[in-house]
């Protein structure tokens, strides 16, 4: 009955996502916490269409197989690198000689420069539009996604070229230097982002859609409860209750070790389970010890949901930084434009 009472006096949902947009989609494994007992959690295995992807060819021309479908696919990314690559370099290397020969002939190589660069930013904001017109033929979107990339890098060099320095002097360039800087590494970071964490998500061999995480921590802390009271029962035991109680029971009430799962990919999450339930497997019995092993169970996959939560997170919310910044430098931008050309003139 101690273990009931102090149970009820800590159940509190405290966990719940600011603005849920509904089911993100359906998989058709469901996967459920252990076969045999317990709900279903919206946790899917991932999918595999054979556990051997060429069954035929397990033999002795299966790696040259492999090898030529790699080289094809070498092949094929770096065909499409290339282009991308010289018109890169040639948007970079026609202003820098224009600029260089206005120099030599007494021009202003900062309007060529300063436009030039004002046109690329327009046009790696066209990106987002692309995406919001996607019903429209207006190509890959892997193609603009790789342009907006290159332009981003070709942006901190035409922004040098133009400026003829890292750091102005002035107060107002010096903020527009500074939102530029933090627009372009937010960028990156985004980039990056992108790159590593849906494989990241994939190595875990589950699925969890994002706005169905609070329902699952629910389900994962109710069956934590479940097995504490059970345990409580069956042995007549209060040691495993008052442990869930006094460490456990903090863990399952949210996501927890956030930082952590996003940058180091949960080491510290994994590792605190660990030593939380390693000690009081000395005091319990050989019935109890089974009840931790599904407490220890559960806590593991709790921890691998913190890390969905975490990763998807950060995914879906780097874009609140990333525009802002880009909005920002246009404005700041068009009214650099507006000041040079009146006092120019």
């Amino acid at each position: 009955m101690l273990v009931v009472e102090c149970l009820r006096s800590h159940a509190q949902v405290v966990f719940s996502l600011s603005s849920p947009k509904g089911t993100a989609g359906e998989a058709s494994v469901e996967n459920k916490l252990f076969p045999g007992w317990g709900e279903e959690v919206f946790c899917f295995k991932l999918k595999s269409p054979h556990p051997n992807p060429l069954p035929a060819l397990a033999g002795r021309g299966s790696w040259h197989y492999c090898n030529n479908i790699s080289m094809k696919v070498s092949r094929t990314a770096l065909a499409s690198l290339l282009p991308l690559t010289a018109g890169t370099f040639l948007l970079f290397y026609i202003p820098a000689l224009w600029a260089q020969y206005l120099r030599q002939h007494l021009g202003r190589p900062a309007f060529v420069t300063g436009w030039w660069l004002f046109a690329v930013m327009l046009s790696l904001g066209a990106f987002n539009a692309r995406k919001k017109l996607s019903m429209l033929p207006l190509g890959n979107a892997s193609a603009w996604l790789r342009w907006h990339v290159a332009g981003g890098f070709l942006t901190l060099a035409l922004f040098w070229l133009h400026a003829r320095t890292i750091w102005p002097t002035g107060i107002y360039e010096r903020v527009l230097t500074a939102l530029f800087y933090l627009l372009n590494l937010s960028g990156i970071i985004g980039w990056v982002m992108q790159r590593a964490y849906p494989r990241a998500l994939n190595d875990t061999g589950v699925e969890v859609i994002y706005e169905k995480i609070p329902a699952v921590l629910a389900q994962l802390r109710g069956h934590a409860e479940t097995a504490v009271l059970e345990c409580a029962q069956q042995t007549g035991s209060g040691i495993l209750g008052q442990y869930y109680v006094e460490t456990l029971h903090w863990f399952f009430q949210r996501p927890r070790f956030f930082w952590n799962h996003a940058l180091f990919g949960g080491k510290t999450a994994r590792a605190w389970v660990r030593e939380q339930c390693a000690p009081v497997r000395l005091y319990l019995n050989e019935a109890e010890q089974k009840f931790l092993d599904r407490l220890t169970a559960l806590a593991e996959r709790k921890a691998e949901v913190d890390f969905h939560y975490a990763t998807q997170a950060l995914m879906k919310r780097w874009l609140l930084a990333h525009l802002p910044l880009a909005a920002a430098v246009v404005l700041l931008t068009l009214w650099h434009i507006l000041l040079v050309h009146i006092y120019a003139l």
